[in-house]
């Protein structure tokens, strides 16, 4: 099962590199921290109105639910490249407690593929396609073994395009 996930996560990493040389007009890079974690993203747009990505985040809101994982996204800018909406696939581990009768607490863990939708907006600070701010929110529901995992990142990113 590991070496699979290794496999996936390859031909990932793949599919946002590949396209850089062929149809890539602008590179992203950005920085996200959301509200008790983080994360990553390298981001290609392939033409005018879309991009595909590769994220990595984590998130923990106080130790209640927490959600790690990395995706390949898809962006799509509808009015130029300030809003998008996007659809994220990849590998999440999804965790969340729950309180007994007693008092104690239970964890409950899924691991799995994740399906990632996303809007949010990429706002350039100063001169054009350089330095920018994006906030936004994540939507993720994991597909574990057993269960399914529900979660929510809302991030504020800091990137620069080149």
């Amino acid at each position: 099962m590991i070496e699979m996930k290794k496999r996936i996560f390859l031909v990932l990493i793949l599919a946002a590199i590949i396209p850089t040389g062929v149809f890539a007009q602008h590179f992203w890079i950005s920085g996200e921290a959301s509200v008790l974690g983080g994360g990553g993203s390298f981001e290609v747009m392939l033409f005018d109105k879309l991009s595909v990505s590769i994220n990595g985040y984590t998130n923990n809101l106080f130790n209640i639910f927490g959600d790690s994982g990395v995706n390949l996204a898809v962006r799509f800018y509808p009015a130029g490249k300030i809003f998008f909406a996007g659809l994220g696939i990849g590998f999440n581990g999804h965790t969340w407690q729950e309180e007994l009768w007693n008092g104690s607490f239970v964890e409950y863990q899924t691991k799995g593929f994740c399906i990632t939708p996303e809007i949010g907006w990429k706002i350039d600070v100063g001169q054009t396609g350089k330095l920018f701010i994006q906030p936004g929110i994540k939507a993720l529901l994991t597909l574990g073994d057993n269960d399914i995992g529900f979660g929510a990142i809302p991030y504020f990113g800091l990137g620069y395009a080149f």
